[in-house]
């Protein structure tokens, strides 16, 4: 999240959470990394603040949606969250040669859709604390549905021609 004010009157201490960003000077963009589950909220008593970032942003509490499925992490408290199901297995990665490579399915039956699409979320727990990361080689999916007959095709190739 980045912090910047266009006046000398916009210079203030601004809480993030648990912390305090000082922003000292106009003009002049002032980055604080926000971690964290949930709401975290941020609170400028002088206003007069640009705020950019990645993420949702809600002027009121009581406003908040969220539309992406949970991150989660290596310490996700999920009954803090009301996480009552998570819909892939976990299976540890493999080493094969220098990398480890994992594997997931997933059962989308009863997964709730937007737009007629599902969202997903790679996660990757403890992957910033640990300084690793990730090369994502590959992606497949194999979507499954009833049998077609032989009457079933022709009743939908008849209106055609």
């Amino acid at each position: 999240m980045t912090f910047e004010t266009p006046h000398a009157e916009g210079v203030q201490e601004i809480v993030v959470g648990r912390s305090i960003v000082d922003l000292r000077e106009p003009l002049t963009p002032l980055r604080a990394e926000v971690r964290g589950e949930g709401l975290v909220p941020v609170r400028a008593p002088h206003g007069n603040v640009f705020v950019r970032g990645a993420g949702h942003y809600v002027l009121s509490e009581s406003h908040y949606f969220n539309p992406d499925p949970v991150r989660l992490s290596w310490n996700t408290d999920l009954e803090a969250l009301g996480i009552t199901a998570v819909i892939a297995t976990y299976t540890p990665p493999g080493r094969e040669g220098d990398a480890l490579v994992g594997m997931v399915g997933f059962d989308t039956m009863g997964a709730p859709k937007v737009r007629d699409a599902w969202k997903f979320v790679l996660s990757l727990p403890g992957i910033y604390e640990h300084k690793g990361g990730i090369e994502l080689v590959e992606t497949r999916a194999i979507l499954h549905r009833a049998p077609t007959t032989w009457i079933d095709l022709w009743k939908k190739l008849v209106p055609i021609f």
